[in-house]
């Protein structure tokens, strides 16, 4: 065999073994990277929407009037204080979307003779109108004069000032005042007990000493007035409606506690 025959065996032999490894790596690259990318692919399809756009936090509204209406937000769900402030000052809370707990209109001053300035105040539990009460005129007062207003059943009724203090405590039956009635002034001084059992009145002075006892009518006895669900559906509705204005998202909330 001549030298040039054994150099062409040599090239045909080193191509043979090592002609196509180079690119070999390479392919595998890019099937791996195909396969990354189509898995990629398929994650991107099965994650749920994004909650970026959503309401968050707290929002306020602001009217022409100087009045601002601040919202709570989760997930685009009104979820926590309600407060409208700049004229007929209101405060309530919603619960995921519901009315919950006191929702309180006040006046823009607490008068001489008034423990309150809260013109009314409405306790909801889920969207449901329980009981209305009147503050400024009535609490603080040995009898409700205005009155009180509640939900049929029974309903337990646990009243408080603004600071928190204890203000009027009692059950009714179908509006029917039943059991012990309890009046207190602020800083949780009891002023009257009302038995709806003996159908007595005992009044008290500041010192928690009996001054006067007066009998509570048999023929007439105390009684609520039916309260209207309807009124609390409309309340709901109407900051519903507000809440979806174009809202202006807020850092700072000391305008919520001041």
């Amino acid at each position: 065999m001549t030298r040039a025959m054994k150099y062409c065996l040599f090239v045909i032999l080193c191509l043979s073994l090592f002609g196509c490894r180079p690119n070999e790596p390479q392919a595998a690259q890019s099937a791996v990277s195909d396969s990354v990318h189509a898995d990629v692919g398929s994650l991107n399809n099965s994650v749920e929407p994004s909650t970026v756009n959503l309401k968050n936090g707290v929002y306020v509204l602001e009217s022409h009037a100087h009045e601002k209406v601040f919202f709570h937000f989760k997930n685009d769900t009104l979820h926590g204080p309600i407060k409208r402030t700049g004229g007929t000052e209101s405060t309530g809370n919603l619960n995921m979307g519901k009315l919950h707990g006191p929702f309180r209109t006040c006046y823009n001053k607490q008068f001489s003779d008034s423990y309150s300035r809260v013109l009314s105040e409405e306790m909801f539990d889920g969207d449901t109108l329980l009981w209305r009460m009147f503050p400024a005129v009535d609490y603080g007062r040995p009898f409700p004069s205005k009155g009180i207003q509640t939900r049929g059943g029974r309903v337990e009724l646990l009243a408080f000032y603004e600071n928190g203090d204890t203000a009027y405590v009692g059950t009714f039956l179908d509006h029917a005042a039943i059991g012990i009635h309890r009046s207190f002034k602020p800083n949780n001084e009891l002023i009257s007990v009302a038995d709806y059992t003996l159908f007595r009145l005992q009044v008290f002075d500041s010192t928690g000493h009996e001054i006067k006892v007066e009998p509570l009518s048999r023929k007439h006895p105390f009684r609520s007035q039916p309260i209207d669900q309807v009124w609390g559906d409309k309340l709901k509705a109407y900051y519903i409606k507000l809440s979806q204005r174009p809202l202006s998202k807020i850092i700072h909330t000391d305008s919520l506690t001041n």
